[in-house]
């Protein structure tokens, strides 16, 4: 005897198929940066990643780099462009 598959469960396997696979598109930047925790090397690398974009030019925002809080106990705040020059 063949199993036969009907085409309702095929449609619906697709749909669930699509809606997580959305999910996962939305809010995949948004679980990316959330899991950053603020330490001293990744405070660091937040430091030089903005230096480097404002040397090249680049108008980047310091509070939308992870991790976006906690880098004060590391003695990392945001840079003046002086600063920058002179870390790089």
């Amino acid at each position: 005897m063949k199993a036969v598959i009907a085409t309702d469960v095929i449609f619906i396997i697709f749909v669930i198929g699509l809606i997580v696979g959305a999910a996962l598109l939305i809010f995949w930047k948004w679980y990316g940066t959330s899991i950053t925790m603020a330490n001293e090397f990744t405070c660091k690398l937040k430091l030089q990643s903005y230096c480097m974009d404002i040397n090249k030019g680049k108008q980047t925002n310091w509070n939308e780099l992870a991790p976006k809080e906690g880098c004060e106990k590391f003695n990392v705040v945001q840079p003046s462009e002086e600063e920058c020059k002179k870390l790089l």
